[in-house]
C-alpha cells in the first residue's frame, strides 16, 4: 500500500509542476499583452489567462488536499479500487492484441496453405502443359481488338479492358491505387471490376445506365 501511495504522490507531484508552469506562462501572457495596443482581441486573451490561473489555482488547492488524505491513508480504497481498474484494462488489452495476433497467424497458415497447393499442382504440369498455356497466352495478345489497343493508349495503368478473360491495362502511369476492368458482354452489357485493398467488386451496366453492384468479396490476401 506503501509504494501505491508514493506512485499517486508523484503523479500528483508531476501535474502540480505541469499546472505552475502554465500559471507561470499564462502570467508572462498577460504581462506582454498589457504592453500592446488595448484591443478588444488582447483584452480576451488577458481575460483568457487570467481565467486559466485562477482555475490551476483552485486544482492546486485540490492537489494539496489530496496529498494530505494520501498520507493519512484517507484514499487507501480509492486508489486499491483504481488500480484494480487499471490491472484488469491491461489484461483485456493484451487479449485482445493476442486475440489479433492469432487471427492474424491463422490467416498468414491458410495462406501459406494454399501456396503450398499450388506449387503441389504446379510441380505436376509438364513442359507440354506449360507450352500449351504459354501459346494461348499470345495468341490471346494478338487477338485484341485495335479499338481496345486505342483506347488503352489513353488510359492509366490501372484501368483496362478484359478480352476472352486477359487483363489488358492501361499504357499511363497509374493514377490510383485501385483497378477498376472493364468487359464487353453480349446485349449492350458491360462487366466491370473494381480491385482496393480489401475488396473485389463486380458491377454490371448496361448501355449508358447506371452501374449496378453484382456482388462485393473481401480479397484473400494471397
Amino acid at each position: 500500500m506503501q509504494q501505491l501511495r508514493l506512485s499517486e504522490k508523484n503523479k500528483l507531484i508531476q501535474q502540480q509542476k505541469s499546472n505552475d508552469l502554465s500559471i507561470k506562462r499564462a502570467k508572462d501572457t498577460i504581462a506582454r499583452l498589457r504592453t500592446q495596443e488595448q484591443s478588444s482581441f488582447n483584452k480576451q486573451q488577458i481575460q483568457n489567462a487570467t481565467i486559466l490561473i485562477e482555475k490551476l489555482k483552485n486544482e492546486a488547492i485540490e492537489i494539496n488536499q489530496k496529498m494530505v488524505d494520501i498520507q493519512s491513508g484517507k484514499l487507501d480504497a480509492e486508489l486499491t479500487e483504481l488500480l484494480n481498474i487499471e490491472r484488469s484494462n491491461i489484461v483485456k488489452k493484451q487479449a485482445t492484441i493476442k486475440k489479433k495476433k492469432d487471427e492474424k497467424d491463422l490467416l498468414k497458415k491458410k495462406d501459406n496453405d494454399m501456396l503450398q497447393n499450388y506449387y503441389k499442382k504446379s510441380n505436376g504440369h509438364t513442359d507440354y502443359f506449360l507450352q500449351k498455356e504459354d501459346d494461348k497466352f499470345y495468341r490471346l495478345c494478338a487477338s485484341v481488338p485495335s479499338w481496345i489497343e486505342d483506347k488503352l493508349k489513353e488510359m492509366p495503368s490501372n484501368k483496362g479492358y478484359i478480352w476472352r478473360g486477359l487483363w489488358c491495362p492501361g499504357y499511363l502511369p497509374s493514377n490510383s491505387k485501385y483497378v477498376s476492368m472493364m468487359e464487353k458482354i453480349k446485349g449492350g452489357i458491360t462487366r466491370i471490376i473494381e480491385v482496393d485493398d480489401n475488396y473485389r467488386t463486380e458491377y454490371k451496366k448496361t448501355g449508358k445506365g447506371p452501374k449496378v453492384l453484382v456482388k462485393k468479396q473481401v480479397r484473400n490476401h494471397f
